[in-house]
């Protein structure tokens, strides 16, 4: 072959080999991203929107929605409303004012497809909702004596009764933050003075420096004293209360409104480890009152970072003095 017919020969091979680079095959790459395709139209999780503009690249929201505009889509994001709350703390999550219908928004604490306003045992999965003695209060989280709702673990004969919202008394409950404390939430203050003690209030500490949440009970009538206040109390998930969490729980009795008695931390406050619940999943923080109350404070924090979670499932004290 001479010199030109060489160099045709190679500009050929060239022309080829460029060709055959512009192909693509089945089988080394696509629009999903496998090894060989285009980096550009990768879709990692399958949705039909590419990585480079999906705002949830690994997690599935063909509607890309994204209600609070912060590029992160809700499908994804940890504060779907951008309120500063995150969502499993988030009474609305959806509602960044938290003016929220519940209807809207409906919570599942246990995860059993039944919303928590209508479970009879919201914090017990049981999508069957069997309730043998029709008291109200489902098999799965029937207490103790299996009949009384009203049980309070301080002695079957002894006269305590909760503290709770009925025909005979008038109990309202809220829940108040102070100092520094971001995040922090007081979550269903109602649920401590209801007439199921299996339902629980959540005082969350989150970003806390020296800050507090409290849960302030007003009730209409008045306990004399001497008395004896027992609150029932769980930790984080249920968990048992330990005497390490006890040192920062702070519980006031109030009359009319006046500050009467201040009991803090294990030298004054006990635990009765038989706890409200058959399975001792809480316990009773008791203290013994010698003034006349008709509204309890349970304070939670109140020292530099403490965080965490404290139930408060109810509150009992005796109708007579002791």
């Amino acid at each position: 072959m001479n010199m030109n017919g060489f160099k045709w020969y190679l500009a050929l091979l060239f022309a080829a080999t460029l060709a055959l680079g512009g192909c693509k095959s089945d089988s080394t790459g696509g629009s999903d991203g496998a090894v060989g395709g285009d980096l550009s139209a990768a879709d990692s999780d399958g949705d039909g929107t590419p990585d480079v503009t999906d705002n949830c690249p690994l997690v599935p929201n063909a509607n890309q929605a994204d209600q609070d505009g912060d590029g992160v889509g809700d499908a994804c994001d940890v504060d779907i409303d951008g309120d500063g709350t995150d969502n499993p703390f988030d009474p609305c999550p959806q509602d960044p004012d938290d003016l929220c219908d519940p209807a809207d928004d409906p919570r599942d604490t246990d995860e059993d497809g039944v919303p928590d306003s209508t479970d009879n045992c919201p914090t017990v999965a049981n999508p069957g909702q069997e309730d043998t003695n029709t008291d109200g209060v489902g098999d799965a989280c029937t207490l103790a004596d299996g009949e009384d709702e009203y049980a309070c673990g301080l002695g079957v004969d002894d006269p305590f009764k909760p503290l709770v919202n009925g025909p005979d008394n008038v109990v309202v409950a809220n829940g108040t933050i102070g100092g520094l404390c971001l995040a922090c939430a007081v979550q269903n203050p109602d649920n401590a003075v209801d007439q199921i003690l299996t339902n629980s209030t959540s005082l969350i500490l989150t970003a806390n420096v020296g800050g507090s949440v409290t849960l302030n009970i007003e009730d209409s009538f008045t306990y004399p004293a001497p008395n004896r206040l027992g609150i029932a109390l769980s930790g984080s998930g249920g968990s048992l209360v330990s005497l390490a969490l006890l040192e920062d729980v702070t519980i006031r009795t109030r009359l009319n409104g006046v500050v009467q008695e201040t009991f803090s931390g294990t030298e004054v406050l006990t635990l009765d480890l038989l706890g409200l619940l058959g399975d001792a999943a809480a316990a009773f923080t008791l203290a013994d009152t010698t003034l006349a109350f008709n509204a309890v404070d349970i304070q939670y924090g109140g020292l530099l970072n403490v965080v965490g979670e404290l139930n408060v499932i109810g509150a009992c004290a005796s109708t007579t003095a002791l």
